[in-house]
């Protein structure tokens, strides 16, 4: 994946996101409307925090994914995106949030700011990393390596 491709698709992504939680949070609305739930009532909040956890879930699962395949395709080792993106995201909400009262704001809340400069580092470092050059296959090779007889 070039760094352009990486680029749009990460933008095609976040948008996609943000289109989805606008729509859910408008969805729930209209739900709890017609059955004249309150934002404190429980399956107000169920439905809420049920829609941002499938959200988040599903858009860190495609972060993960096109971080992989952006480092394969740069020669760069994919276990620390693959590891690394979920664990930080994990160890920010569950400890540093619990530690320090800095947030982002709006939809980002949950996150800390450290998490927000890690993200990005990661985006950064992605982007601008150089697409390794495509070896030619040599004259009586496959495509998997092994001679033709």
């Amino acid at each position: 994946m070039s760094p352009r491709h990486y680029l749009s698709y990460t933008l095609w992504l976040v948008l996609f996101a943000a289109v989805l939680l606008y729509a859910g949070t408008w969805g729930v609305a209209a739900l709890a409307e017609t059955y004249g739930w309150q934002p404190g009532d429980r399956p107000f909040q169920l439905l809420q925090n049920a829609g941002f956890a499938f959200v988040g879930a599903t858009f860190l699962w495609c972060v993960v994914a096109m971080a992989a395949k952006r480092a394969r395709d740069a020669h760069i080792p994919t276990l620390a995106f693959k590891a690394g993106i979920p664990a930080a995201v994990l160890v920010d909400h569950f400890a540093l949030a619990r530690v320090t009262d800095d947030r982002l704001v709006g939809p980002l809340a949950g996150a800390t700011p450290l998490l927000a400069v890690a993200m990005a580092g990661v985006f950064l470092l992605l982007l601008l990393a150089p697409r390794a050059p495509i070896r030619p296959l040599e004259a009586g090779q496959d495509e998997l390596g092994s001679t033709a007889v």
